[in-house]
């Protein structure tokens, strides 16, 4: 196990040396494979809203749904840290009848009745100013019961950055360690690779999804950083962090070497 600091680590799964003949001719290689993996902190915030509203007809339920659709906009978009409109995507947007099932004494009879119509859409909304999220979603929280945060992640804009910087790790550390095991078994050191596999792996390690703000409060002990905690006021009385973890990202390389 190779450790290149506290976010990077090296494996080495398999070493072997290998003989092929090939045409007659001899040709000697070595074949190892390794790990590594990348972090990086997150330099972007990704914040889903819903919007949703019933009433007793259709024009009832788009004109509810436009009016909390503006005081989210409004919310967004308005003031010194306005969101960029091309960071907040609408997803979808539905105006359809509510049903209820209605039994009676005769099940020939029984059928479904439109009660309402719903208005529905969902946003979703780039963050780049990481210390400015908790203010966002406790004001879109603020707006209506209609409208919900539906999740909070955090991420990097860059993301093939991080996976690059772990396969080159790998593949760095899977040329050393063949070269060592080609000295280790007599030969002056390794040639040109033959052949070269990769596969990888990203993901971030925080995302929470809730309806309200005060569900989002995470504790941080007291000797973690908190460079990247972000403050959000819950119902009532309730306060605490958001804390946003790291990107990361793992790549692992398969090569075969000529031995020299």
């Amino acid at each position: 196990v190779y450790s290149l600091g506290p976010k990077v680590f090296v494996i080495i799964v398999l070493c072997s040396v290998a003989v092929a003949a090939e045409n007659g001719v001899c040709s000697r290689t070595v074949k190892v494979e390794a790990s590594a993996s990348a972090s990086r902190l997150p330099d972007l915030a990704e914040v889903t809203v819903k919007v949703c509203v019933t009433r007793d007809t259709t024009q009832m339920a788009r004109d509810a749904g436009a009016k909390n659709l503006d005081r989210v906009m409004a919310v967004l978009t308005q003031g010194d840290t306005a969101i960029p409109e091309k960071d907040i995507n609408v997803n979808s947007l539905r105006v359809e009848p509510v049903e209820e099932y209605r039994e009676t004494s005769s099940r020939s009879e029984s059928s479904h009745v439109i009660v309402g119509y719903r208005f529905s859409t969902k946003l979703t909304v780039r963050i780049a100013e990481l210390d400015k999220v908790g203010a966002y979603v406790d004001g879109l929280l603020g707006i209506s019961d209609a409208v919900a945060v539906t999740s909070v992640s955090f991420t990097v804009a860059a993301p093939e950055e991080v996976r690059r910087e772990a396969i080159k790790k790998a593949s760095e550390h899977a040329r050393k360690d063949a070269s060592e095991l080609a000295f280790s078994a007599g030969a002056s050191g390794v040639g040109r690779p033959l052949k070269l596999e990769t596969s990888h792996e990203e993901y971030d390690d925080f995302c929470y999804s809730s309806r309200s703000a005060s569900s989002y409060l995470v504790d941080i002990p007291e000797d973690e950083d908190t460079e990247h905690a972000f403050t959000l006021a819950g119902d009532g009385d309730a306060s605490g962090s958001l804390k946003a973890g790291e990107y990361k990202a793992s790549a692992h390389v398969a090569a075969e070497f000529e031995l020299l």
